[in-house]
């Protein structure tokens, strides 16, 4: 079919023309080149395009109703050349960003209306998730780009670091005298902490051997949150709400 859709051109050329001469010099070709093309296309279809009189050339019944059928190909190919080149200039399209909702809110909201004035008809399609999700979601296509937690290892995506997020512990009032100033990782360990689940915990705060051999020992700790990247210092700052 690829090779056909240069000799469909040159029929709709002549066609258009009704004359090879006019049609070769439409398409910088020789006269002869487009006489060639035709009779190889109407070799392949086994079936006369064209009506050849001395004034030049008309289309058969038959070359008529594949003449309309040409032209709507074409002019499809073209609209759709032009729909590339918009998605291309970022002057039409949709852009869909897998982020969270933590992310979505204190990150990325300022910088997606700064690309919204400078490219107005580029629409927004946010896909929330967790880091996992969001990579996956990349990964199979669903979204365009992922804006999550590091560290990501996967040899399949070009990771950009673009910002540096340092987590803190809050606590109330309850813990005041106790965390009033800095705190060894073997004492945090030891308190009630709050996190996401031990799955979620970021990976390299989890590798740490002295904050995982602590985890273990430690009673009543209930996992449910911690919110985007995490530094390990030697320690700890918790500061107060």
């Amino acid at each position: 079919m690829v090779s056909k859709l240069d000799l469909y051109k040159i029929f709709w050329v002549v066609g258009k023309n009704e004359s090879f001469s006019k049609a070769a010099k439409e398409l910088f070709l020789t006269q002869p080149a487009v006489s060639q093309a035709i009779h190889q296309l109407e070799n392949e279809l086994e079936t006369r395009l064209f009506n050849r009189t001395p004034k030049g050339v008309t289309l058969t019944d038959e070359g008529s109703h594949l003449f309309e059928y040409v032209q709507s190909a074409l002019n499809l190919l073209e609209t759709g050349e032009e729909k590339i080149a918009a998605f291309k200039h970022l002057t039409t399209g949709e852009l869909k960003v897998g982020v969270s909702d933590t992310i979505s809110r204190y990150f990325l909201l300022p910088y997606l209306e700064v690309f919204h004035n400078a490219y107005p008809g580029v629409k927004f399609k946010i896909v929330n998730g967790t880091t996992d999700e969001t990579i996956a979601m990349l990964k199979n296509g669903k979204v365009d780009m992922a804006i999550c937690n590091f560290p990501i290892k996967d040899t399949a995506l070009e990771l950009r670091p673009f910002i540096h997020v340092h987590d803190i512990f809050v606590y109330g009032e309850k813990f005041r005298k106790i965390l009033s100033g800095t705190v060894s990782l073997q004492k945090l360990v030891k308190l009630p902490l709050i996190f996401w689940n031990p799955r979620r915990i970021r990976a390299d705060l989890w590798r740490h051997s002295c904050f995982q051999r602590e985890l273990k020992q430690c009673r009543n700790l209930s996992l449910v949150r911690m919110i985007c990247y995490w530094s390990l210092p030697k320690s700890i700052w918790v500061l107060p709400v």
